[in-house]
């Protein structure tokens, strides 16, 4: 039965994933995409609830009688970033679907329309979560903050991501972490503008910053575990506005990931102290 559900989708999801990766839509704009996301699902015979964490979007699907509620997530914004594949769909508004995230949603919704077939067949409940703002670590929270985990009391909670190193047509599974923590960073370092030339009549701020980057590669060589994983990485630096001209502020923003709560506890706390 359910094979017959699945191979009722192999065509349409092609179509609507294609579709999704022409119109991307960066964090908490995904306006577009949770139109279409709350038009698919009614389509299917799911019921609908909009604006959970700003732009989210949540189906639910009761099966024939009482019983646990398994929680199937996908993602659903894309990346400010300039598409340069000349697909036939790709995109033109200067955001891509560069992480998968439109075939995630695309893979949930054609799984909604197959277990809606289905629901009179088992006992429970299937909620399944179109979650905004995952490339900015926000919209989960987001999401969570109004009141979604606590609304619905999931037993298990599953999602996936699409991996170009794994052969098409391949699951992988781990026992154990698959993705690491993700957190954001940014520092502003305050220092005394002046000439170039002058440097001593000035805090050179760009001096702290480079400072600040050398010491925290030492974090995880140094404070972390070779047993443990950790990553902090230093991704954009801002500050100056001439060559010649020593500048007031240099802002920092980078990220840390860690498949522990103890190392990510750590390597922040580590930040926080240099």
């Amino acid at each position: 039965m359910i094979k017959g559900s699945i191979r009722e989708i192999s065509g349409p999801i092609v179509k609507l994933r294609r579709q999704l990766h022409s119109i991307p839509e960066i964090a908490f704009n995904e306006k577009r995409t949770s139109s279409l996301i709350s038009k698919h699902l009614l389509e299917s015979g799911v019921e609908v609830i909009g604006g959970i964490g700003k732009t989210g979007v949540v189906g639910i699907i009761e099966g024939s009688n009482s019983g646990k509620t398994l929680m199937i997530r996908a993602d659903i914004d894309a990346l400010p970033l300039e598409e340069k594949t000349e697909l036939p769909f790709s995109s033109t508004n200067g955001n891509m679907h560069a992480c998968g995230h439109d075939g995630h949603t695309a893979i949930a919704l054609m799984t909604a329309r197959a277990i809606s077939k289905l629901k009179d067949t088992f006992n429970g409940k299937v909620v399944f979560v179109f979650q905004p703002a995952e490339e900015i670590v926000a919209g989960a929270k987001e999401m969570i903050n109004e009141g979604l985990l606590e609304t619905y009391q999931p037993d298990r909670v599953i999602g996936l991501h699409i991996w170009n190193e794994i052969p098409v047509g391949t699951i992988a599974v781990n026992d154990g972490s698959v993705f690491a923590s993700a957190d954001g960073f940014r520092i502003k370092f305050i220092g005394k503008g002046g000439h170039g030339a002058l440097p001593d009549r000035t805090i050179d701020p760009i001096v702290m910053a480079a400072e600040f980057i050398s010491i925290v590669q030492s974090i995880v060589s140094r404070e972390i575990s070779p047993n443990e994983m950790g990553v902090l990485t230093v991704g954009q630096i801002h500050g100056g506005t001439a060559p010649n001209i020593i500048p007031d502020i240099v802002i920092l923003e980078g990220t840390i990931r860690a498949y522990s709560t103890k190392v990510r506890k750590q390597i922040i706390s580590s930040v926080e102290r240099i």
